[in-house]
C-alpha cells in the first residue's frame, strides 16, 4: 500500500530508484549549456549506469535519442528532452523558486505580447531551454 501511495505522489517512483539521480544529472546538463537554446543534453559517461532508465523515459516520450550507426547506445548523439519533462526537471531541482518567479512573470504578460527568452533569462537566471519549455507548454 505504501508503494502505491508513493507512486501516486511521486511520478518518478515507477521508474525505479535511478530515476531521481538521473533527473538531476539531466538538469545539470541543461544548466551547463544555459545560454544555448537546445534542449539536447550531451552524452557523458556518468549517464552510462542510467541507460535502462533513459530507455524507459524514452518509451514514455520524456526523452529522445538519435540512432548512432554501429553503436549500442542510441543516446551518444545527445538526449533530447521533451518540453513538459524539461519543466518537470526544473521544478524538482534547486531552481524551483526561480520557476515560480518565471511562471508569475509569464502570467503577468499582456496577451499577444511578443516574448524574448534571452531577455527573460537576463531577469530570471534559468537556463534558456527551461524558459523555452515554459513558453511551449
Amino acid at each position: 500500500m505504501k508503494r502505491r501511495i508513493e507512486i501516486l505522489e511521486n511520478p518518478l517512483a515507477h521508474f525505479g530508484d535511478d530515476a531521481k539521480p538521473l533527473c538531476h544529472l539531466l538538469y545539470d546538463g541543461l544548466k551547463a549549456q544555459s545560454a544555448q537554446l537546445s534542449n539536447k543534453v550531451s552524452w557523458s559517461e556518468e549517464l552510462e549506469p542510467y541507460l535502462k532508465t533513459l530507455r524507459r523515459f524514452e518509451a514514455q516520450g520524456m526523452v529522445g535519442g538519435a540512432p548512432a550507426l554501429g553503436r549500442q547506445n542510441e543516446f551518444l548523439m545527445g538526449i533530447g528532452l521533451a518540453p513538459e519533462f524539461t519543466v518537470y526537471l526544473a521544478l524538482i531541482s534547486d531552481d524551483n523558486e526561480l520557476c515560480k518567479v518565471l511562471s508569475a512573470y509569464l502570467d503577468g504578460l499582456d496577451p499577444g505580447k511578443g516574448v524574448n527568452g534571452r531577455e527573460i533569462q537576463g531577469k530570471i537566471a534559468l537556463p534558456l531551454p527551461v524558459i523555452d519549455a515554459f513558453l511551449s507548454v
